[in-house]
């Protein structure tokens, strides 16, 4: 399940600078993955971030395929 689209839908500063992000993922099936809210430094890029974000989106995704896949196989399931 690829990434295909990845930005920042929230950005809320906060009195001290920080800014609490939430990021939205986009697979190849148009479903959202959601990551956050999570704390941000002031100075922080976190656009740089997400790639990094989305490359780990991805292998959660096909761990919990693969995983889903097996447990189908062990347990019988109709082929």
């Amino acid at each position: 399940m690829p990434i295909v689209a990845s930005e920042v839908i929230e950005d809320a500063p906060q009195i001290d600078g920080r800014r609490w992000i939430v990021e939205a993922h986009a697979d190849h099936l148009g479903i959202v993955h959601r990551r956050g809210p999570y704390m941000a430094e002031a100075e922080q890029d976190v656009e740089a971030g997400l790639a990094a974000a989305a490359a780990q989106i991805e292998a959660q995704l096909q761990d919990a395929e693969i995983a889903a896949n097996f447990d189908e196989f062990i347990n019988g399931a109709d082929f």
